[in-house]
């Protein structure tokens, strides 16, 4: 039937449509995009090498026994990471993710038809929990593997007949996925394609530089004295908000570096569930696995997954807080908002910056609280206050220490306005290289010059989301939906108020896989109204997903290569190290050669292997910089570091526009030490106070 308003708004999203797919072909021909170093050519190699691989086994499968796929990815998956990196962390990581779901089920309750998103809820809620109690006890010496492995256990031992019928349900569920049309099937085939990309790359030891000086290194430091000994004297992230590595720690006492790896992996795959969880609300099976794959191909998900960060277990915890709270508006279930306010207490005590996004989505929580006010009845308002102490319980922690410890509940930063004894007032920890101002361009620039917002290349943050966030603003005309308003609410006005404090493009990464909800919306509008248009809009979303896929490499500087050679080989991963990472290699030799001694980063921040006290020079230790910035002569200099008992060094050779800072040290390190074992440009060197006419005592050389 004739309908001028279907008639109006389709114009305006054909118009819409050819407007922004207009702006991306400007874009790539205004930054030429394609020139840039992306790939090396052994990175191709191994990607066309890995596609044919996975093609000659996917497609007989998807042909043949399509309903077996999902189980058949899912069990190879387990045996390669097993035999790969060894079944500790394999294990570590599945009883975490079992404890946490049956933990998190007493929590959201059950239902007479539990589905798997309500398990995957309770599992991120029940890590919530665990990371609430790694705070209280992480600095207590009583972080032990059998303390923890007890502690993982406890709630499935307790609940071991519905935790045993929940594994049942799993496996059925898994091989539930009949995969009977063909999109589905090519959809389903994406999504894997991608995932197992990213796992590949997870198999490979860490080399970023964020996980080795401060993610890894938490979770070392639990494991190496059994409790969290690092002071904000000396480290000023020692009291931020660290809930991810919180829970990183509790995997690393019983499966190691890999287990930590394989969470932050695990935490993308659910990421990517509970994406196509609320995206099947608007469109089909097809369709929203599509759109979960076209979120996992964005460049900055590698970044972020290939190396060990926090911002996918952040993500995941807002997406979960979100869905949990909009399970309680259509369910009026209590134990969803008991869920909700856990998740987003738990996303708060991993990054400050979550406040901005649960601000934003708290006039989303009144509205669904007031619509099932009678469902909360007789104590409705108990409940209110219970749900916000659950808020506080997981959230209140991380700051409460900061504040305890060094005055300042945020500490580092803010230091200017809310002081700090450990600091000097004037001194101001703000990210510098990247202060571009918030304007109206900031979609096409975020998209076509990111290297402006981020740490990466043109083109790292994703080719969708310019797309997906005009487009999902036309969606509130057309389809009444309280998720998708509330997802594009929180994924707009969050972002804002992130980027007015900190214009980094990484920090708006929980954002992304709530713009693909509104997008969503409209793919379902159209499909109803205007098929011709719900084609193109979904020829779209896969153009992006090939360019995302060809870019991925540009998110960052480290997996160009794809993946090490023998991803499935110990003598393969020593070699990589060797090659990619040459200062954790020093690093165990040092630790082999003199353990538990103190060593002196000069140009290097792996502070995750050295098993004695590490110095640096930087803003991670910046009472540390300020002394060297202090010392005048070589004579003080050497006088400082024997103050600390720090008798070795690193040093590496420094490339052009490098220097050392204070400058003084390069000398001191030249002139005052003696070199004792070298790996291409990474030097260790030795205290040698008679070579610069030092009256200090040599240190003893060689195992104690």
């Amino acid at each position: 039937m004739y309908s001028p308003r279907r008639v109006f708004w389709s114009w305006a999203v054909a118009l819409a449509l050819a407007a922004l797919t207009g702006v991306e072909i400007y874009g790539f021909s205004l930054r030429n995009l394609f020139a840039q170093h992306i790939w090396d050519e052994v990175g191709l190699a191994r990607l066309a090498r890995f596609a044919g691989i996975f093609l000659a086994g996917a497609v007989p499968i998807l042909l043949m026994v399509p309903w077996s796929f999902a189980g058949v990815v899912v069990c190879l998956v387990v045996i390669g990471t097993a035999v790969s990196v060894g079944p500790a962390a394999v294990f570590a990581v599945a009883l975490f993710l079992v404890a946490s779901c049956t933990l998190g089920m007493w929590v959201v309750g059950r239902s007479e038809r539990e589905t798997w998103e309500s398990h995957v809820l309770a599992m991120l809620t029940g890590m919530g929990l665990y990371i609430f109690l790694m705070y209280l006890v992480a600095r207590l010496p009583i972080n032990y593997p059998a303390v923890w492995g007890c502690l993982l256990a406890a709630p499935v031992l307790l609940d071991w007949r519905k935790a045993g019928r929940r594994a049942r349900q799993w496996a059925g569920w898994l091989g539930s996925c009949e995969l009977r049309p063909w999109p589905q099937r090519w959809a389903a085939a994406a999504f894997a394609f991608v995932i197992t990309m990213h796992w590949l790359v997870v198999l490979g030891p860490e080399k970023g530089a964020d996980g080795l000086a401060m993610h890894l290194a938490i979770a070392h430091n639990i494991s190496l004295h059994h409790q969290f000994t690092l002071l904000p004297s000396l480290f000023v992230w020692s009291v931020m908000p660290m809930g991810a590595d919180f829970a990183y720690a509790i995997v690393h006492l019983l499966g190691g570096e890999f287990g930590v790896r394989l969470l932050n992996w695990a935490m993308l795959i659910l990421l990517g569930l509970l994406l196509y969880a609320n995206l099947r609300r608007y469109v089909s099976s097809a369709v929203s696995l599509l759109l979960a794959t076209l979120f996992a191909t964005t460049p900055l998900v590698q970044a972020l997954t290939g190396s060990i960060m926090v911002d996918n277990m952040l993500a995941v915890m807002l997406l979960g807080s979100l869905s949990a709270l909009w399970r309680f508006g259509e369910t009026g279930r209590r134990g969803f908002l008991f869920a909700a306010m856990f998740m987003g207490g738990a996303a708060v005590s991993i990054k400050l910056g979550a406040l901005s996004f649960l601000a934003i989505a708290m006039p989303c929580l009144v509205v669904e609280i007031v619509r099932n006010w009678k469902a909360l009845r007789p104590r409705a308002a108990g409940v209110c206050v219970l749900a916000l102490m659950a808020f506080l319980l997981t959230g209140a922690p991380a700051y409460g220490i900061a504040w305890w410890k060094t005055g300042n509940p945020i500490f580092p930063f803010k230091n200017e306005k809310i002081h700090s004894p450990l600091l000097d007032p004037a001194v101001q920890f703000q990210d510098n290289e990247f202060r571009q101002p918030l304007r109206w361009t900031l979609p096409f620039d975020l998209t076509f010059r990111s290297h402006s917002y981020y740490e990466g290349q043109d083109g790292a943050f994703g080719y969708q989301y310019l797309v997906f966030l005009y487009l999902g603003l036309l969606s509130l005309f057309l389809v009444k939906s309280r998720r998708s308003f509330c997802s594009l609410l929180v994924a707009v006005g969050g972002s804002i108020l992130v980027f007015r404090e900190e214009p980094n493009a990484r920090y708006l990464y929980a954002a992304m896989p709530l713009l693909s909800l509104p997008f969503a919306a409209l793919l379902g509008w159209l499909k109803t109204n205007q098929r011709a248009l719900y084609g193109a809009a979904v020829g779209v979303a896969i153009v992006c997903c090939g360019l995302n896929l060809y870019f991925m490499p540009g998110s960052n500087w480290y997996h160009k290569d794809f993946h090490m050679r023998s991803p499935f080989s110990r003598s393969g991963r020593e070699r990589y190290t060797r090659e990619y990472a040459p200062i954790r290699t020093v690093i165990r030799h040092f630790n082999h050669v003199h353990p538990g001694a103190a060593i002196f980063l000069a140009n290097d921040e792996d502070v995750a292997d050295p098993e004695g006290d590490v110095y640096q020079g930087g803003w991670h230790q910046y009472s540390t910089l300020e002394k060297l910035r202090g010392a005048r002569t070589l004579d003080a200099m050497g006088r400082l570091f024997e103050q600390w008992g720090v008798h070795y060094f690193t040093s590496r050779k420094l490339g052009p526009g490098e220097h050392t800072d204070p400058e003084i040290l390069a000398e001191f390190l030249e002139k005052c030490t003696v070199p004792e074992y070298r790996l291409d440009a990474i030097l260790l060197t030795r205290l040698d106070p008679a070579a610069c006419g030092m009256a200090l005592p040599a240190p003893a050389i060689g195992k104690p």
